[in-house]
């Protein structure tokens, strides 16, 4: 069985993802600099600010039409590798050239 994904999906989870990792040492950003950064309207950031709040319990403290303000309370968990996780992301940063994914691929470790 094969299973298809969307790749808009994709990119959208994978912003999420980079999202809260960023706003989880940016405390406060504005949504202009979020929609510049992600390439993608003030509106999606703001439907995005909602999923984070939902599905991953970021407790965000502004008010309408002011800056995105992160709970200090509130961090990015990141999750244990697996042994394997960790040789295949090794070898990824040996291979790669580019050295912000080189260095994308390092933060994770």
């Amino acid at each position: 069985m094969t299973i298809k994904t969307n790749p808009k999906s994709l990119k959208q989870i994978e912003r999420l993802f980079d999202m809260a990792a960023y706003l989880s040492f940016k405390r406060i950003v504005s949504a202009e600099e979020l929609a510049e950064r992600y390439n993608v309207h003030r509106a999606t950031v703001f439907r995005d600010k909602n999923t984070l709040y939902d599905c991953m319990g970021v407790i965000f403290e502004n008010e309408p039409g002011q800056l995105i303000r992160v709970n200090d309370r509130w961090h990015y968990k990141f999750f244990p590798l697996y042994a394997y996780q960790r040789k295949a992301l090794i070898k990824a940063i040996e291979i790669i050239k580019d050295t912000d994914i080189r260095d994308g691929l390092i933060s994770i470790l």
